[in-house]
């Protein structure tokens, strides 16, 4: 099993360089830190972006710029896949390119100011984001209207007149009948406007904004499956993180998230979501039956050296930094780090752990890494498989010797000795409406050829009927 794939850690804070994980204040966490977030991937052709770009599987990049925003640093990741890095023609003005399985840049790319070329690296847990996504975007669609729309010839007027959030319901068909829109709402507000319907083309559009900046504007396409806008400008942000988005000719002032994104000939302007408006609460996160939350987080650190000198250290009560070789590489609020893995050559005797923090580390080459599994038990069904040596790390892991160390409360597991491969079956009748819990958790553990143990992990189970975790 090779040691570098896309795994689990921190909260999507992508690795060496981000401050992703102090972006608690900021709308949808990390991907209000990009101008161009897709879930499953994003191709950008002849476009223009001062800020970031990060997609899952691919990011395909070609006749382009990126990272012109001059507070970028040389050592921040600008450029993010969780795949395949793709770059043609095209420069980033400032930082850096990870990516998670392959590369295929051009030697015509250029990196103005970076801290080091593009590297492999573990990204972010996309399954995670795309759940908080998901459910922010469904949580925001179902907020009662509390604007008024009204249509004046060929405009689509929108009046508000609350001091804070303002919400707007649009359908899909009132946008492609209108050239502009029109948003008026008092001084130091926010607009939320909600559009229904799955399917969007709009063409010679603009969205006028009286009084506010775009940075306090959301668009959610919280229906949206395909959505095509060209030849517009979008004084805001666009939120569709079920629909693929083809975005032709077309000027977007802030944040653009999807699960596909496909830009040409267009280009953002870094206005990106600010404050704490559009956080809701939940977000997937509640108590399992371990009293635990649902998702634990790891920070995964890959050396670039052998022989480098990490440092783990507390940064006052609430942070903490990684730092390699005396130069601080990742800062993370410590409440969202479960444990810190180090993959490579790191040893013990390479890494000073600041005893203030009382976070748990793991070295990959001494001992299998297992990380916790989130899967879903499908509307009316008992039995569920999963792998969960699939994301773990080591050499050799022995399916054989995969065994659980702690059954769940609701229903049962078994273990395939041939495959690694875990069974669980829930009870015929049990009800489900009465259980405390939206989740069923057992924990195993696995051993690599030498018979060396993992820390046990988790494999949460999802009730179906509860409304829990889903997959991707």
């Amino acid at each position: 099993m090779s040691p570098i794939s896309n795994r689990l850690f921190l909260a999507a804070a992508l690795s060496m360089g981000s401050v992703l994980a102090q972006s608690g204040s900021t709308p949808f966490g990390p991907p209000s830190d990009f101008d161009v977030w897709g879930t499953t991937g994003v191709d950008l052709q002849s476009v223009a972006l001062p800020g970031r770009v990060c997609g899952n599987k691919v990011v395909d990049l070609r006749h382009f710029v990126v990272g012109q925003d001059s507070n970028l640093t040389a050592s921040q990741d600008v450029v993010i896949s969780g795949g395949l890095l793709r770059m043609r023609s095209g420069t980033v003005s400032n930082g850096q390119a990870v990516y998670g399985t392959g590369i295929d840049v051009d030697p015509t790319v250029q990196f103005r100011n970076a801290a080091q070329g593009p590297r492999l690296e573990d990204v972010f847990d996309d399954e995670h984001l795309r759940r908080v996504l998901r459910h922010q975007s469904v949580a925001l669609g179902l907020l009662p209207a509390t604007g008024i729309v009204s249509t004046t010839g060929p405009h689509l007027e929108l009046s508000g007149s609350e001091d804070g959030l303002n919400v707007f319901r649009v359908e899909a068909e009132q946008l492609e009948a209108a050239t502009q829109v029109l948003l008026d709402v008092p001084s130091g507000a926010a607009a939320l406007i909600n559009v229904e319907g799955g399917v969007w083309d709009q063409s010679a559009w603009s969205l006028q904004l009286q009084g506010m900046p775009a940075s306090r504007v959301l668009v959610n396409a919280y229906e949206g499956s395909h959505l095509t806008l060209s030849n517009a400008q979008l004084g805001a942000s666009l939120l569709a993180p079920r629909a693929v988005l083809d975005i032709e000719r077309m000027g977007v002032a802030g944040n653009v998230i999807g699960r596909y994104v496909n830009m040409t000939s267009a280009h953002t302007l870094g206005q990106r979501l600010t404050g704490t408006e559009w956080h809701t609460s939940g977000a997937g996160f509640e108590p399992d039956e371990t009293g635990l939350n649902v998702a634990t987080y790891s920070l995964v650190w890959t050396e670039q050296a052998p022989g480098e000198q990490v440092e783990l250290q507390a940064q006052g009560p609430e942070a903490l930094a990684l730092v390699v070789d005396g130069s601080v590489r990742v800062t993370a609020l410590r409440s969202k780090v479960s444990r810190v893995v180090l993959v490579g050559s790191a040893t013990p005797s390479t890494t000073t752990v600041d005893p203030a923090l009382g976070i748990p580390v793991e070295w990959a080459p001494f001992s299998p890494v297992a990380f916790d599994d989130c899967v879903a038990l499908p509307p009316g069904a008992t039995t569920l498989e999963v792998e969960p040596l699939a994301n773990d790390l080591g050499e050799g892991l022995d399916p054989g010797s995969l065994e659980i160390v702690s059954q769940p409360l609701v229903g049962s597991a078994t273990v395939d000795p041939a495959t690694g491969t875990l069974r669980y079956d829930l009870p015929l009748g049990a009800p489900l409406a009465q259980l405390p819990w939206r989740h069923a958790v057992l924990w195993y553990r696995v051993r690599d050829a030498q018979g060396v143990a993992c820390q046990p992990r988790r494999v949460l189970i999802a009730l179906a009927d509860r409304g829990g975790l889903r997959r991707r």
